[in-house]
């Protein structure tokens, strides 16, 4: 959950909450999350960051549509779009409050998160930025930039792990789900996640993989995982 002690969403971000996850699949999952939990449909961007940023401006504000994900090819998240956001930090007057849905990939949450933050501050020794302070919560997994001249002024990156990666997990919790439903078991399934997707879908007599993500939101499978809990709960949190 985003720990209070980071602040609160304040100024004319107000109406902004943004969202960071690492492709497709996790867009399509997060949207469906969000239409679920606040009938609200939000804002999209897939590999488009300049897109993303300007939602922060306040011609683009909008009740109805106040979650804005970004989503990339799987591998951009950490090592290009987050240096991106952090160079936008200072230039608007802005407090902010990320989530960021990320794969741990089996490794260790804490791991992640330390290692996340040495190379936030490696990138404003190089870039010569001062009078940043970067803070790490590792009780919420949650990395904070915030200006040393008003801490009112600050970014908040909480990090929601899926312990394995997204498409593992549904694959994993389809079939446990729906073993006697897809024809053959495991063996008419690949044993590419992604590619495992498609074929539970075809067998579960779903249009494709994006209807087969949106159906494990609907029909609430992750609701006993502690990572699902904690992304509903920061969503809950950003939108009350």
């Amino acid at each position: 959950m985003i720990s209070r002690r980071s602040g609160s969403i304040s100024g004319g971000s107000e109406l902004i909450r943004p969202m960071l996850c690492e492709g497709k699949h996790d867009c399509w999952f997060l949207d469906e999350v969000i239409r679920q939990e606040c009938s609200i449909p939000p804002l999209c961007f897939h590999k488009d960051l300049g897109g993303f940023q300007k939602c922060y401006r306040s011609e683009y504000h909008s009740t109805q549509r106040s979650f804005v994900i970004l989503s990339d090819n799987g591998h951009e998240l950490m090592a290009r779009y987050v240096p991106a956001i952090m160079d936008f930090f200072g230039t608007m007057r802005l407090n902010l409050h990320y989530i960021v849905l990320k794969d741990a990939d089996y490794c260790k949450p804490a791991d992640l998160l330390a290692q996340y933050c040495d190379g936030m501050n490696q990138i404003l020794k190089t870039k010569k930025r001062g009078g940043i302070t970067i803070r790490q919560e590792q009780a919420d997994h949650t990395i904070s930039m915030i200006s040393e001249s008003d801490d009112r002024f600050s970014f908040h990156f909480h990090f929601v792990f899926i312990p394995q990666s997204l498409e593992e997990t549904i694959v994993a919790k389809s079939l446990e789900m729906n073993r006697s439903c897809i024809r053959g078991g495991t063996a008419g399934v690949s044993t590419d996640p992604h590619k495992a997707l498609n074929d539970i879908a075809r067998h579960l007599d779903l249009d494709d993989k994006e209807a087969l993500i949106r159906h494990s939101v609907k029909e609430q499978w992750f609701s006993d995982e502690d990572w699902y809990t904690d992304l509903l709960s920061s969503i809950q949190q950003l939108n009350s």
